[in-house]
């Protein structure tokens, strides 16, 4: 009938919408999702970081030993900036360059109708988003008794495992992944990520900060002997006291037998 608006389908929940990519249910709630965010990023970044210690010039004082960074939220942490950015980029390609959330998700929210109205992504980037949202929030609240052991090749969500089990199964996209590849995968992505990251302590304090952060144990002996060695190199900052670089701190452990899985 001519004079009405043409009726299409939401992108996200197969609705009836009045032109629009999205309807209006699926674009309040991805409203809601992105407004969510702030709250949820704080609390991956207080769970990356509660721990943790970025010596930043300077000796590390004795009595405070390094501890180690939560690589997974730190990821984490990393791919939800880049979503929200790319969120942005959607409205404004502009946004693709720039690296600051909080303007990536103003920008966003501002053009979401805009979005939701006209973006032939609008349909994936609000089911995206709540995925995202969900994976992180399982993060800050992980199941009893498991532990993170990488991401899903499947969908990327990220994939908790108990002790002792070879395989497991994601709950989003039901494929099943071994256990020891996917951890050979985080580690590799860890040492990406430690690259340019130092720490500082005693031999011991080290060895805690190694041991927590890759599951091998390693004793203060070892590391002290690995310096005297000269197979970890490493700058005397104070009477005992040591900064080494976690690149080398892991390139050590490769090459060093008999360290065994805690």
């Amino acid at each position: 009938m001519t004079g009405d608006k043409a009726t299409t389908v939401c992108q996200s929940c197969r609705g009836e919408t009045s032109g629009t990519r999205l309807c209006a249910r699926c674009l309040d709630e991805w409203r809601s999702d992105l407004t969510a965010i702030p709250g949820v990023r704080a609390a991956l970044q207080s769970k990356a970081m509660r721990q943790a210690s970025h010596p930043q010039g300077g000796g590390s004082r004795k009595g405070t030993p390094p501890q180690p960074l939560d690589w997974t939220a730190d990821m984490q942490l990393g791919e939800l900036d880049d979503w929200v950015q790319w969120v942005a980029s959607l409205a404004d390609e502009r946004m693709s360059v720039v690296h600051d959330w909080r303007r990536c998700l103003a920008a966003a929210l501002d053009a979401l109708p805009r979005i939701a109205a006209n973006s032939p992504e609008a349909g994936y980037a609000r089911d995206m988003t709540r995925r995202m949202l969900a994976c992180c929030e399982r993060l800050c609240d992980p199941p009893r008794e498991r532990r993170p052991v990488g991401d899903c090749p499947g969908c990327g969500q990220t994939l908790f495992a108990a002790a002792g089990d070879a395989t497991v199964r994601c709950r989003v996209c039901g494929a099943v992944s071994l256990v020891s590849v996917l951890e050979e995968s985080r580690a590799e992505r860890i040492r990406e990520e430690t690259a340019w990251h130092e720490v500082s302590g005693t031999p011991a304090q080290i060895a805690r900060w190694l041991s927590a952060m890759t599951g091998v144990h390693v004793t203060g002996n070892r590391v002290s002997k690995w310096l005297e060695r000269g197979r970890l190199a490493g700058e005397r900052v104070d009477r005992g006291v040591w900064r080494v670089s976690c690149r080398a701190l892991l390139d050590a452990l490769d090459t060093s037998p008999g360290a065994s899985r805690a």
